[in-house]
């Protein structure tokens, strides 16, 4: 009805008018959700985009090193992540080989996860590679050109198949698996922090000995910190798992560690990426 007492109207104009003002909400509703689902697919399309382009980055074939096989996974829990991994043949016919886990996860993590890829592929080519070196540089520029929580935990190495000696550094990664060929355990710990996090150069290189049958195993968190309710894969499954299929191809003990981690975590969502990458001595040279 009207407050102005010379016009009245009747119920069957209030009635008109209460459809016409429904059929413009429903209309502005569906306009809402349209605009909403075209962006979510604008989006999805981006995110797809993005996924393409990350796994063109990584390595696509693994380089053949007499003497050695050589084998890298990965899987995301996202259509982006922050993991990553390279494997080159450089001129001198050592193996550069790098594992890392960038902080964060998402859109954000694969930005950064690229750009470190690229800093340290600029660098394959320089004479006379030097882990220690490539390390602080492309930590310094991490630090000097990103936010404070932008920051990653890398391992690094070089295989030589010449001397069977493999030197690394580790820069806060978790501690990769040297399997011995009798099933001993060595752990290859961190010399200084993650790249990127502060004005830091004091890693150091370190050197080990590979003998026929041992096996490096490079992997990040996403397979310790696996987790099923309360309860984390850990340590000690891997450990236990790897030393009972040492003698198997690289390959093989991956993909037996990831159906682990699968049955371990049952229905639980994953939470992380899952990297590996294993190198081991399968004759000699």
């Amino acid at each position: 009805d009207t407050s102005d007492p010379r016009q009245r109207y009747s119920d069957e104009y209030l009635r008109l008018f209460a459809a016409f003002g429904n059929l413009i909400a429903f209309r502005l509703l569906n306009y809402n959700l349209l605009t909403e689902l075209q962006e979510k697919q604008v989006m999805e399309s981006e995110v797809r985009y993005a996924s393409l382009i990350q796994r063109n980055l990584l390595a696509k074939e693994t380089p053949h090193l007499v003497g050695y096989q050589v084998y890298a996974f990965q899987e995301q829990c996202r259509a982006v992540g922050g993991d990553l991994y390279d494997l080159a043949l450089l001129p001198d016919g050592r193996l550069l080989f790098l594992v890392a886990d960038v902080s964060g996860k998402g859109m954000g993590a694969a930005l950064l996860m690229s750009n470190i890829l690229a800093s340290f592929r600029i660098l394959y080519n320089v004479r006379q590679f030097d882990l220690c070196k490539a390390v602080k540089q492309v930590s310094l520029q991490l630090f000097n050109h990103s936010a404070s929580e932008n920051f990653a935990t890398l391992f690094i190495g070089l295989v030589d198949p010449k001397e069977n000696t493999m030197t690394f550094v580790n820069a806060g990664h978790n501690p990769p698996l040297l399997v011995r060929k009798d099933g001993k355990i060595e752990f290859l710990e961190a010399s200084g922090t993650m790249i990127g996090a502060f004005d830091f150069s004091g890693w150091a290189e370190e050197t080990v000995t590979l003998g026929e049958g041992d096996l490096v195993l490079v992997f990040t968190d996403g397979v310790t910190e696996a987790v099923r309710g309360e309860e984390f894969y850990g340590d000690e499954r891997i450990e236990r798992l790897v030393a009972n299929v040492r003698d198997n191809p690289p390959e093989e003990i991956a993909h037996s560690l990831l159906d682990d981690i699968k049955a371990f975590v049952k229905e639980s969502p994953r939470s992380d990426d899952i990297t590996m990458l294993l190198i081991k001595k399968d004759r000699p040279c």
